[in-house]
């Protein structure tokens, strides 16, 4: 059917954890191009398509089974982080909050002041924190409304770069230090070196955000930062069950390195519904 040779006029800049983002690329669309016109040069794009036609009457039975589901009535508002410092995500985990009975209202920590209004919960996701870190620190009204958020109760879930930004302050990776959230109590810093690979299994061994003692998940462990110490104002939550190391929470606040896939345990969606319907 054919390949896709090596070309520069289709490259991404790499960095520390991957690609540079797409909303960092002026250039995409010239990239795009011309790996539309590599394709169709170097690939049998009619013997693609004849082979990925199915068979008549052959079916998929996890689409056939049952009809599209329809997000219910929003039941909580959830203010998802999403800009240059934070976006990685898997869209699977909003598209499970929906289907469970949640608005997701994305801001930015970059450039808004203030939250979005009539909120239930935070979701921090992960990204660049670190390359944004003298920006962030400088946005004192979104850190202080975080910060008051999840210090007076309101439920807040992070992961790897949302942790970094809810610690003390993080060591960008010219090691200046910028001031951050203050929500746990430890400070954030870049290594220079690769420190955690792969994917991993946990238990709950609290009660969380995302499920209850007991529960099991998975996710995916990526990161060039550490914590300088385990933050001395949290309690562990969850423990990996093939090695050591665990998430942290504080309050209402759950937050630990791994990307969690919702997807891993069907109860999820709910009990993040749930839980910040249940808050006073």
């Amino acid at each position: 059917l054919g390949y896709v040779p090596r070309d520069p006029g289709i490259s991404i800049p790499e960095r520390h954890l991957g690609l540079v983002s797409s909303g960092e690329k002026g250039d995409l669309p010239e990239i795009l191009d011309n790996l539309a016109g590599i394709i169709n040069s170097h690939i049998d794009m009619e013997g693609l398509l004849r082979m990925s036609i199915r068979d008549e009457g052959q079916t998929d039975p996890e689409v056939s089974s049952a009809a599209p589901r329809m997000s219910p009535s929003p039941r909580i508002r959830i203010a998802v982080a999403l800009d240059d410092a934070f976006w990685f995500y898997y869209q699977e985990n909003f598209d499970i909050l929906r289907t469970a009975g949640a608005e997701i209202i994305f801001f930015s920590p970059l450039r808004d002041e203030a939250l979005p209004p009539d909120i239930d919960s935070i979701y921090l996701g992960g990204g660049y924190p670190e390359l944004y870190a003298r920006r962030l620190s400088e946005n004192r009204s979104m850190i202080w409304a975080i910060r008051e958020w999840a210090m007076t109760g309101g439920p807040v879930y992070a992961e790897c770069g949302g942790f970094m930004y809810l610690t003390e302050g993080i060591y960008d990776p010219g090691n200046d230090f910028f001031e951050m959230a203050g929500v746990f109590a430890t400070k954030a810093r870049m290594t220079g070196r690769r420190l955690r690979l792969g994917y991993r299994e946990i238990e709950f061994t609290r009660g969380t955000i995302l499920g209850d003692k007991g529960d099991r998940a998975r996710g995916h462990e990526f990161h060039y930062s550490e914590l300088l110490a385990c933050p001395g104002n949290a309690e562990k939550t969850y423990r990996l069950v093939d090695s050591g190391g665990g998430g942290y929470r504080v309050a209402n606040t759950f937050a630990s390195y791994l990307h969690i896939h919702f997807k891993s345990n069907r109860c999820i969606g709910e009990k993040f519904v749930t839980f910040c319907e249940g808050r006073p």
